[in-house]
């Protein structure tokens, strides 16, 4: 979501926004219940074969407690507040 831009009015727990290029559209969806969460899977190549690099998992406990995990599955460095992920070395 650009700055200024307004969310989306139907969410309810979570919502994901993705822009991928050669999509006309961005891709926009979230659970439908409002106890439901969902997981992102984040794939990248290395030497030619897709590889997990990192999961977004987001879950409801009880009837309102909200939690996101984000869990990166190969090396990773922060800088500057950045968050970034690298194929592993195999």
């Amino acid at each position: 979501m650009e700055r200024g831009e307004q969310p989306p009015k139907a969410v309810r727990n979570f919502f994901l926004e993705a822009v991928v290029a050669g999509k006309v559209k961005p891709v926009r969806c979230g659970p439908r219940g409002r106890k439901g969460g969902m997981r992102i899977a984040l794939y990248q190549r290395r030497q030619g074969l897709p590889e997990l690099a990192m999961e977004i998992v987001c879950h409801v406990y009880g009837s309102d407690i909200l939690q996101i995990e984000v869990v990166p599955r190969t090396s990773f460095a922060v800088s500057e507040g950045v968050l970034r992920i690298a194929p592993s070395s195999r």
